[in-house]
Order: structure tokens, then C-alpha cells, then sequence
């Protein structure tokens, strides 16, 4: 759970959440800005990538896949979705975890 927002992982990997949705650019990942959500609803952007762990901060949200991808979702004006900018999405979009990574020999 985030600041006032809520999820759920299925036994099949499905997403879901609910809550508070208007800090910023809808932390819920429903691709709204409704501004409270009392019921559970399907995050559909994620149906079709296996889920295995969600994560939620107080106005943004994150999940890791099967194969090792990150998403994150929700406010970002301080850059805080990892995604190299501070545009805030109501919609997952996948960290690019390349440019964290360095592997030396």
C-alpha cells in the first residue's frame, strides 16, 4: 500500500488497485485522474505482463515483471518514476534499467 492508495497481486499475476488517484497524475495506474476509487479495478495496462511484486510510495507506484522489467506510474515532478524526467503518467511505462546498470570485469 502507498500513501492512500492500494493494490493487490492475483495468484495469476493480475494487478489491482484502489483508492486515492488525484496526487499528481493518478497513482492508481487506471490511465485516469479519478479522484478516489472505492472499488477494486483491473490495472489493464498490466494484464498482459506477469506481475510478481507492486510497490507503492505515497503518490507513485511501481511493479516488477516475471522476466526482471520495472514500471512505474504516478507523480514525478521530482523524477522520482525513474524514467529520466519528471513527467508524471497515469499509465505504466517500463524502466529502462540500462542506463543504471554498469557491469565491470
Amino acid at each position: 500500500a502507498g500513501g492512500d492508495q492500494s493494490f493487490a497481486l492475483s495468484v495469476s499475476g493480475g494487478v489491482f488497485s484502489w483508492g486515492r488517484n488525484d496526487c499528481g497524475q493518478g497513482q492508481l495506474g487506471l490511465g485516469t485522474n479519478e479522484q478516489y476509487v472505492n472499488s477494486r479495478q483491473h490495472v489493464r495496462s498490466l494484464s498482459a505482463i506477469p506481475v510478481v511484486q507492486v510497490a507503492a510510495g505515497g503518490e507513485q507506484s511501481f511493479a516488477l515483471s516475471v522476466s526482471g522489467g520495472v514500471f512505474s506510474w504516478g507523480r514525478n515532478d521530482c523524477g522520482q518514476l525513474g524514467l529520466g524526467d519528471t513527467q508524471g503518467t497515469t499509465m505504466k511505462v517500463e524502466i529502462s534499467l540500462s542506463q543504471y546498470l554498469s557491469i565491470s570485469h
